[in-house]
C-alpha cells in the first residue's frame, strides 16, 4: 500500500509540474507549508476564487495524524478551507502539500502550492465558476487587479457557447487566452469600455483538430459578431482566431467611433456558412452604407495585419471612416459574394423596385448590375429597395437579379464619410467572381499600394474595373507602385451580320441576338478587334447596344462572338493626382487599358509600366493623362506629356552649358554635347554645327572679348543667324545670344533676331 501512495504521488508531481498553470491560476497567496522539526504544520495566508466568491484565510495550523498527510483546499465546501488526510487528494481538492512525519514531528514537506503565482496578474479561468466559458471568463477578468492582466482559458477546448458578452464591463488591461475549438456566439462580442486582447491559436482555421485553432461562430441575429467602439478600447488586438456565420450577423468585425490603435492579425473569414450581409470586416460604417456619421473620422490607427477574407460578404474589408492612418499588410481578400434577389422591371425605364432577397446598396452606384440575364450599370440610388439602371430595362416582370461587389471598399460616396492615409502592402485583392471589382475608391485621400496583386478574371462584364472610381465623391492622392494588373475577363455572346436575320442593309452590320452582355457605346470599342466565329475583325462604330458596323464585312452568318472590356484603373469621377508607377499589367484581353478614362482626371501619370495588352495605356486619347518610359509587348509606348500630345526624345536633353572657351578660326559646336553653346571671341571666328537631331532646339551664347577688329560668322549649315562684326557686340563681357531650331540633321534655322547685353 505504501509503495501505491508512493507511486501516486510521483504521478501527480509529474502532472503538476507539467501541467503548472493549467491547473488554476488566481487571486490567491501561497498557502505556504511550514513546521519541519516541529510537531505543528502551519499554512501561510491566502486568498482563493471558491465558485462565484473569493474566500480568505488568515493562516493558521492543520492536525496530522499519519505519517503520510495530504493538505488541500476543500472545494466541497462553500468556503473552500484548508483541509487535511491520510487519504490522498480528494477530486474537489485544490493540492496544496504532502507532509511526512515521524510520528512525532514533521520530517520532509513536499509543497505543491508553488503553481499559486507570486503575483495576481495571470489566472487560469477553469478554476473560476460558471456554467459556460463565457461567465468563467467574465469572472477570471473580475478577480484580476485594476492594473489587469491574463485569463488564461486554453484548458477550455471543444464546442462551446457563450450566450452574453464576458468584456461588457471590462474597464482595464486585460488578455484573453483562448482555447481550440469552436465557440459559438448569440450575442455582440462588444469591446467598448477597456482593452482587451483576445488571443486564439496558433495559426486563424476552420480546421479546428487539425491546427488547434479558434472559431467564434454567431449563431444570432443581425448584429456584429465581433465588434470595437470608444476611447476606452484603444489598442484592442484580435489575433489568431476565425470567424463564421450560422446565424445573420450584418458584419464579421466592426471598429466604430473613438476606437483607436485597434490590430487585427491573423484573422481569417473563409467562405462561412451563411456570408455576412454587409461587410467581412467594416471600419467607420455606423448605423451602414449611406448614413450620416455623427463624428467626424471616427476611427484612428487601424491595423489588419495577415488578414484573410474569402467570400465572406458583398463588401470583404469596408473602411468608411478612417483617418490617420490604416495600414493593410499582407492582407488576402477575394471571392467576395454577390448579393442576389429577384426585382421588378418596366420595359423602357430605368427605375427598378427590389421584390426580394438582398436590398440595394448606396456604393452599387457606378457598378454593374445583372438583371435577367442582361448586365445594365446603377445609374442612381435612391433606397434600399429602389434604384435606376441605364440603358433602360428590356423587358417588364419580376426577375432574378446580381449585384455587384468589391473586395476593398475605400469610403462612401453618399453618407459623407471618407478614408484618410490608407497604405496597402502586400495585398491580394480578387479572384474570378462575375460583376465583382476587386477595389473600390469611394470617397479616398491619400492612398498607396505597393506591392499589391489585383486580379479580376472570369467577368462577362462589358466595362469593368481592377480599381473603379465611377459614382465616387473624390479620390485624391491615389498611387499604385510596384503592384500586378490581371484580368482575363472578356465579353461575349451571339450575334447575327449582314443581313442575316433582318439584321442590317450590309455585310458590315453586326446586331447582338443573345441578351446579354450589352455593347459598350463609349467610344471604347471603336477600332477595336471582335472576334466572329474565329475571324478577327474591326469594329467601325458602336451604333447603340445592341447594333455595331464592321470596317469589313463579315458576310451573313449567326455566330458566337468575343471581345473584353476591362480595364485596369477607372477614371470615371472627380479624380486628382493619381499615379501608377512601376506596375505590371497582363492577362487583359483586347481592348484593356491601364485607364478608362469617361471624365478627365487631374494630374494622372503612368510611368515605368510593364504593360501587356493590346488595348492602349487611355481608352480616351484626349485624357489629360501624363504617361512616360512604359512598355506593352516588349514595345516601347509613345510618351506623352498632359494635354501636349505624344512627347518624343530622340537623345537626352543635357543640362547646364557646353562652354567652348576663347577661340577662334574654325569652332566646331557638338549638339549632343548639350542645348545650350558658348564661346568667348579670340580672333576671326567661323561657328559650324554637328549632331544636330531633327526637332532639336538650340541656344547660343557668343561673348565680346573687347577687341573690335574680332568677328564671328555663322557656318553654312547656320540658317538665318546674325554675324558678329563689331562694336558694341565685340565690347569686352558683351552677351550675343541666338536660338535655332535644327530642320534636320545637317541645317538649323534661327528663330528670333540676336539679342545682345551684358
Amino acid at each position: 500500500m505504501k509503495r501505491s501512495l508512493d507511486v501516486g504521488y510521483g504521478v501527480l508531481v509529474a502532472l503538476l509540474t507539467f501541467a503548472g498553470p493549467a491547473l488554476g491560476q488566481q487571486p490567491q497567496a501561497y498557502y505556504t507549508p511550514s513546521g519541519v522539526g516541529t510537531a505543528t504544520l502551519t499554512l501561510a495566508a491566502g486568498a482563493f476564487f471558491c465558485g462565484n466568491s473569493l474566500v480568505t484565510y488568515a493562516g493558521g495550523s492543520l492536525p496530522w495524524t499519519g505519517t503520510t498527510n495530504y493538505v488541500f483546499l476543500d472545494r466541497s465546501s462553500t468556503t473552500c478551507p484548508p483541509a487535511i488526510n491520510t487519504t490522498g487528494f480528494p477530486a474537489t481538492g485544490v493540492p496544496i502539500a504532502v507532509v511526512f512525519t515521524n510520528g512525532t514531528n514533521i520530517t520532509s514537506i513536499t509543497n505543491l502550492s508553488t503553481w499559486f503565482p507570486p503575483t495576481l496578474t495571470t489566472l487560469d479561468v477553469s478554476s473560476f465558476g460558471g456554467a459556460t466559458a463565457d461567465v468563467q471568463i467574465k469572472n477570471c477578468i473580475a478577480a484580476l487587479p485594476p492594473s489587469g492582466g491574463t485569463c488564461d482559458a486554453r484548458g477550455l477546448t471543444g464546442s462551446q457557447t457563450w450566450s452574453s458578452n464576458p468584456f461588457s464591463s471590462v474597464t482595464k488591461p486585460v488578455t484573453v487566452l483562448l482555447g481550440a475549438g469552436t465557440i459559438s456566439v448569440s450575442q455582440t462580442i462588444a469591446i467598448t469600455t477597456g482593452q482587451v486582447w483576445l488571443i486564439g491559436g496558433p495559426t486563424a482555421d476552420a480546421n479546428v483538430g487539425l491546427h488547434q485553432s479558434v472559431v467564434l461562430n454567431w449563431t444570432g441575429t443581425g448584429s456584429p459578431l465581433f465588434s470595437v467602439s470608444g476611447s476606452a478600447a484603444q489598442g484592442t488586438h484580435l489575433v489568431g482566431i476565425a470567424l463564421d456565420n450560422h446565424g445573420t450577423a450584418t458584419v464579421g468585425i466592426d471598429i466604430e467611433s473613438g476606437a483607436g490603435d485597434v490590430i487585427l492579425d491573423d484573422v481569417v473569414i473563409a467562405q462561412p456558412a451563411t456570408p455576412f450581409s454587409v461587410a467581412g470586416i467594416a471600419a467607420g460604417m455606423g448605423a451602414g452604407p449611406g448614413t450620416n456619421p455623427a463624428t467626424t473620422y471616427n476611427v484612428n490607427n487601424l491595423t489588419l495585419r495577415n488578414v484573410s477574407l474569402y467570400s465572406a460578404a458583398p463588401i470583404g474589408i469596408f473602411l468608411s471612416q478612417v483617418a490617420a492612418s490604416a495600414l493593410l499588410e499582407d492582407v488576402k481578400v477575394s471571392g467576395s459574394t454577390v448579393s442576389s434577389g429577384t426585382v421588378t422591371t418596366s420595359g423602357g425605364s430605368a427605375t427598378v423596385g427590389w421584390a426580394s432577397g438582398s436590398t440595394f446598396s448606396t456604393n452599387w452606384v457606378g457598378s454593374p448590375i445583372t438583371i435577367n440575364n442582361v448586365i445594365y450599370t446603377v445609374a442612381s440610388f435612391t433606397s434600399g429597395t429602389s434604384l435606376t439602371i441605364t440603358p433602360a430595362a428590356q423587358t417588364s416582370g419580376t426577375y432574378s437579379y446580381t449585384g455587384p461587389s468589391f473586395d476593398l471598399q475605400l469610403g462612401d460616396p453618399t453618407g459623407g464619410r471618407g478614408v484618410i492615409a490608407v497604405h496597402s502592402i502586400g495585398s491580394i485583392y480578387g479572384v474570378p467572381v462575375n460583376g465583382k471589382t476587386p477595389v473600390y475608391l469611394a470617397r479616398v485621400e491619400n492612398a498607396l499600394f505597393s506591392g499589391n496583386y489585383f486580379e479580376q478574371a472570369n467577368s462577362i462584364t462589358p466595362a469593368s474595373y481592377s480599381v473603379e472610381t465611377t459614382g465616387s465623391t473624390y479620390a485624391r492622392n491615389v498611387s499604385l507602385v510596384g503592384s500586378t494588373f490581371r484580368s482575363v475577363a472578356a465579353s461575349s455572346g451571339t450575334v447575327n451580320t449582314g443581313t442575316n436575320g433582318s439584321c442590317g442593309a450590309s455585310g458590315t452590320s453586326v446586331c447582338l441576338t443573345s441578351p446579354s452582355p450589352l455593347f459598350v457605346t463609349d467610344g471604347s470599342w471603336n477600332n477595336q478587334t471582335i472576334y466572329i466565329g474565329p475571324y478577327p475583325y474591326v469594329i467601325q462604330t458602336v451604333t447603340d447596344t445592341t447594333h455595331l458596323t464592321l470596317k469589313t464585312s463579315a458576310g451573313n452568318q449567326t455566330a458566337s462572338y468575343f471581345l473584353a472590356g476591362t480595364s485596369a484603373f477607372d477614371l470615371n469621377s472627380p479624380v486628382a493626382q493619381v499615379s501608377v508607377m512601376d506596375s505590371h499589367m497582363t492577362g487583359f484581353a483586347n481592348p484593356g487599358y491601364l485607364f478608362h478614362v469617361a471624365q478627365p482626371p487631374q494630374k494622372a501619370v503612368a510611368i515605368g509600366n510593364d504593360l501587356q495588352f493590346t488595348g492602349g495605356l487611355v481608352a480616351d486619347s484626349t485624357a489629360s493623362v501624363t504617361y512616360l518610359s512604359n512598355t506593352a509587348a516588349s514595345a516601347r509606348l509613345p510618351d506623352q506629356i498632359a494635354g501636349g500630345g505624344p512627347l518624343t526624345i530622340t537623345k537626352a536633353m543635357a543640362s547646364g552649358v557646353n562652354d567652348k572657351g576663347t577661340s577662334s578660326g574654325s569652332v566646331t559646336f557638338d549638339a549632343s554635347l548639350g542645348n545650350t553653346q558658348k564661346l568667348t571671341l579670340n580672333g576671326i571666328t567661323t561657328g559650324n554645327l554637328i549632331n544636330c537631331q531633327a526637332g532639336e532646339w538650340l541656344a547660343f551664347d557668343v561673348v565680346g572679348d573687347g577687341t573690335s577688329t574680332h568677328t564671328f560668322t555663322w557656318g553654312t549649315n547656320f540658317k538665318g543667324g546674325t554675324n558678329i562684326t563689331g562694336a558694341p557686340q565685340t565690347n569686352a563681357g558683351e552677351h550675343n545670344r541666338q536660338s535655332f531650331y535644327c530642320e534636320s540633321s545637317g541645317t538649323a534655322w534661327a528663330t528670333d533676331p540676336m539679342q545682345s547685353g551684358t
